[in-house]
């Protein structure tokens, strides 16, 4: 095999590595920019805020274009009706709407909040 035949493999290689990293390793900028659009009204958010999940047990964020979005996602889990769900990826979790991933979510906790207010420009919300 020639110098030239290794090079091309050694690349093919590593770009393989790099695809199936990026593929499956969602970064801070898909995160952040999953919360620019509401998931209810596919429209540019406002307001960032807390939800539980009755199924887990655990509060997570979403950002939404208003404080009536946030009832929405809730009231949908609350009614276990599956419009909203919230499913575990293998390093994330993902808040659904009708079967389709709508944002990459974070458990809920004042940091986690206040990252999203302080790069999206958001509000926090009392719900």
């Amino acid at each position: 095999m020639g110098m030239e035949n290794i090079i091309i493999i050694s690349l093919i290689v590593l770009l393989s590595i790099y695809i199936f990293n990026s593929n499956n390793m969602p970064s801070m900028i898909d995160y952040i920019e999953s919360h620019r659009i509401c998931p209810v009204m596919r429209i540019q958010t406002k307001y960032s805020a807390c939800v539980h999940y009755p199924p887990l047990n655990m509060g997570f964020t979403v950002s939404v274009s208003s404080k009536q979005c946030v009832s929405e996602i809730q009231q949908s889990f609350k009614d276990n009706d599956k419009k909203y769900m919230i499913i575990k990826g293998t390093d994330s979790f993902y808040l659904t709407k009708d079967g389709y991933i709508a944002q990459m979510i974070k458990l809920c906790s004042r940091s986690t909040i206040n990252e999203l207010i302080d790069t999206l420009g958001t509000k926090k919300t009392s719900q």
